[in-house]
């Protein structure tokens, strides 16, 4: 996604009816099926990052060693060292990961 150019990004929906239809912007109804339902995956795409945004992530002055913090995929853990925007965490499930602070999906417990 990167690579694509962002204005063909930009927009409410993906229509894909015949050129005609494309061409005036117009749902024609299809005399074998159902009128079709316009697809609008980034409307989706921006609710998801509304609702992401409104979280409040973690900073590394909200952690320290000892810390126990959840990971969305590796559970339960708990912080063995912060080292500027790093935290490294020893979980159950996987051993010792050196995550991003900013990035990682964590909560404290």
């Amino acid at each position: 996604l990167r690579e694509i150019d962002k204005k063909v990004l930009e927009g409410d929906a993906i229509f894909t009816g015949s050129s005609f239809d494309r061409y005036s912007g117009t749902v024609s109804k299809s005399s074998y099926s159902d009128e079709e339902e316009i697809f609008r995956p980034f409307a989706q795409i921006r609710a998801i990052k509304q609702s992401s945004a409104a979280k409040p992530r973690l900073t590394a002055a909200d952690l320290e060693p000892g810390s126990m913090v959840k990971h969305t995929k590796f559970g339960e853990g708990q912080v063995i060292a912060v080292e500027g925007n790093a935290v490294t965490v020893i979980f159950d499930s996987v051993g010792t990961k050196k995550l991003a602070i900013d990035v990682a999906p964590l909560t404290k417990l």
